[in-house]
């Protein structure tokens, strides 16, 4: 988060181009900025903040981009992949007001260009309907002097980030799977990018448990090669967090099993 980023978007509330929904995606963006005026959210993430749709968003990207208040550069992943826009924010080509007026609160006119029923929020711009935003009501509740926000609490362990996969996490992923005849390797990738962008996963996990499919398939085929159309399909296999369930496999001593605590049992 960068405070100047915050302050410097709140500042061009006084310019007649901006309008409010512009102003609120742009505090978005500056929430996530970096010390080098850098930020990338996703848009699913833009549109769950703000309660905007992701045609709105789209559109007012555009519109900020359009007076030069920031930059948008799309990102890929190695394989080709979409990942979420790099956003280059201009702030010292774009210095803010006054800093004095980010001490008188948020209740001033409205600008002459600047209609109540702005292109950001009426009926008919894609979706983008004041009753969506949320925040400001009709009593005003905002009329307040405005102070920084507080530093984020410390992450959860749910909330933390995992550690950042390898690059060549698909070649990986693909030279391990227990692959059959029409496996789709394109599949495969495209939703393992999905499952290393969602950061819920960590891939020495997801390669710990592919490791025990692998091996039990791989031993099924040695015992009958016709089994190998019992190998899932590996996009299916990813769907379906198989890499949760799958386990080492039991010991066998014998023609009996391991019984509890490693002791010897017998089938009665």
């Amino acid at each position: 988060m960068s405070i100047r980023a915050i302050n410097w978007a709140i500042h061009l509330g006084e310019r007649d181009d901006v309008s409010p929904t512009m102003r609120h995606i742009l505090l978005v963006l500056a929430n996530f900025a970096s010390d080098e005026d850098i930020s990338y959210p996703r848009q699913t993430i833009i549109a769950k903040i703000t309660g905007l749709t992701r045609p709105c968003i789209n559109k007012n990207l555009q519109n900020l981009e359009a007076v030069k208040l920031i930059t948008a550069t799309g990102r890929k992943h190695a394989s080709g992949g979409t990942r979420s826009s790099e956003y280059q924010l201009h702030i010292e080509e774009n210095p803010a007001v006054d800093a004095a007026l980010f001490y008188r609160g948020v209740n001033r006119v409205t600008p002459p260009s600047v209609k109540q029923v702005d292109a950001g929020v009426n009926e008919d711009d894609s979706g983008c309907k004041r009753g969506l935003q949320g925040g400001v009501n009709d009593d005003d509740t905002l009329n307040h002097t405005l102070e920084p926000s507080q530093e984020p609490k410390a992450r959860t362990s749910k909330q933390r980030k995992t550690t950042p996969w390898p690059e060549d996490f698909r070649e990986q992923f693909w030279k391990r799977y227990p692959k059959k005849p029409g496996d789709s390797r394109k599949a495969a990738w495209t939703k393992l990018e999905t499952i290393e962008r969602s950061d819920e996963v960590e891939f020495e996990d997801l390669m710990t448990g592919l490791g025990y499919y692998a091996d039990r398939m791989a031993a099924d085929v040695k015992a009958d090669a016709k089994n190998v159309r019992f190998i899932a399909a590996a996009v299916v296999w990813l769907n379906s967090a198989r890499w949760e369930t799958e386990r080492a496999p039991v010991k066998r001593v014998g023609n009996a099993w391991d019984g509890v605590n490693g002791n010897r049992v017998t089938a009665i």
